[in-house]
């Protein structure tokens, strides 16, 4: 419950456990390096395998950035690129530094020299969600967006359209890269629904065992989810899910879990959205404001530590974590927040 998890929180927490924005902090007028105001919200991030101290990050107004020192300093990457509207997804190549795609103006773009030049390689008509390279081959590469699920097997030279249907996430089994996990809209069930292969891709099984489905289906929404699997249990898998199941669940559904890679599913907590109480005290609601203001998938992520694979982390209008499994969770970071 709230306690203990309040308690591994203060365990786990240093004294001097703050934020601080490490930026990138400047934007530009479109096409220039002309600094003009703009919000600089940050939609997507990545870091490079080989190089740590390499990052790269894709922002609402339109801009990539790159740092070379871990955040300490950026450049914008992206002043004489055809991209203009939010980056909402951004990789660096596993086995090149050089080589980053990125999703932006409805289109895939890569480049093969660090940012110096950008060609467009996919035009989606629509927002790239994710994407992820094959742990064991990285010119197969998968997008999930919101016009389906893409695949190349030639490093982004061609790509098949392997469902229509918006894609939310896609994740590999840490260990096991034959397995594949998959969140897929269902709009006429009102659900997100959650796949799985067993053969690097080739097929994808559909699983229901415990998985979730909307109490009331005349007052449910799907906003999407995110998948997030942990090193230190690869067989766990966990999905956190915004959206409504009834009326009154303002943007939260929950996070759901598997310890058998994907096969059967239970939610730690109990409750599939509301009803709820004030902020961390369970449940309460992890994606909206007190007066149930909330904004679904547009600001919302999920990560589980790479080391400890009952602690995770979501960030939605604020940033929310969890040090048991999903069972209970606190704010930890910006609106309604208390610090630990």
């Amino acid at each position: 419950g709230y306690f203990k998890s309040l308690s591994q929180r203060k365990n786990n927490s240093s004294k001097t456990d703050i934020w601080v924005n490490i930026g990138p902090f400047e934007t530009y007028k479109n096409g220039t390096n002309t600094p003009i105001s703009h919000q600089a919200n940050v939609y997507s991030i990545d870091q490079s395998s080989l190089n740590t101290d390499l990052l790269i990050c894709g922002t609402e107004s339109g801009g990539v950035y790159k740092t070379l020192d871990k955040a300490n300093t950026w450049e914008l990457i992206s002043a004489d690129a055809p991209f203009c509207n939010g980056i909402t997804a951004v990789a660096i190549h596993p086995l090149d530094d050089d080589v980053f795609f990125i999703g932006g103006n409805k289109r895939l773009y890569k480049t093969d020299d660090a940012g110096s030049s950008w060609n467009e390689i996919l035009y989606l008509d629509g927002s790239v969600n994710e994407i992820k390279f094959d742990p064991e081959d990285a010119d197969h590469i998968y997008l999930a967006s919101s016009k389906g699920l893409y695949e190349t097997l030639n490093g982004g030279t061609s790509f098949n359209n392997i469902y229509t249907d918006q894609v939310w996430d896609l994740d590999y089994h840490p260990s096991n890269s034959n397995i594949v996990y998959m969140l897929k809209s269902n709009p006429t069930l009102k659900k997100s629904e959650f796949f799985r292969s067993a053969d690097n891709g080739l097929s994808w099984n559909l699983v229901t065992n415990g998985w979730y489905s909307p109490e009331v289906l005349s007052e449910a929404g799907e906003s999407g989810g995110k998948i997030g699997v942990s090193i230190d249990e690869p067989n766990f898998v966990y999905v956190a899910l915004v959206g409504s199941s009834k009326a009154n669940d303002n943007g939260w559904i929950g996070i759901y879990k598997s310890i058998d890679a994907g096969v059967n599913w239970t939610l730690p907590s109990g409750q599939i959205g509301g009803p709820y109480n004030i902020v961390n005290t369970m449940p309460w609601n992890a994606a909206a404001y007190g007066s149930g203001y909330h904004q679904g998938f547009y600001n919302f992520d999920f990560e589980v530590s790479p080391n400890d694979a009952d602690l995770m982390w979501f960030g939605t209008i604020r940033l929310n974590e969890s040090s048991n499994g999903a069972q209970s969770y606190v704010s930890i970071g910006a609106a309604n927040s208390t610090r630990l």
